[in-house]
């Protein structure tokens, strides 16, 4: 049996290993309270929520060219070249 590998277990051991450390240690830490001023909470508060609106139309775009190339659209794999660009 030492000449048997099994690739699955490797992959499964490199999923956990990630899931542990990013759960473990967060790319991002975010304390708008705890490290911008009083006098600038407000506009950084909203940049924050703006940006989120802008990273969920992204991911919405990207899903819904995924579902274009997958219909069977001519453009499709442009229109989801495009969005990931």
């Amino acid at each position: 049996m030492e000449g048997i590998t099994f690739p699955h277990v490797r992959i499964c051991l490199f999923l956990a290993l990630f899931i542990n450390l990013v759960l473990v240690f967060p790319l991002i830490y975010h304390a708008i309270d705890e490290e911008i001023p009083e006098a600038h909470r407000p506009v950084i508060k909203r940049l924050f929520q703006l940006w989120l609106v802008l990273l969920g139309t992204l991911v919405i775009n990207m899903i819904a060219c995924i579902f274009i190339l997958v219909s069977g659209s001519a453009t499709g794999g442009a229109d989801l070249g495009s969005s990931l660009g």
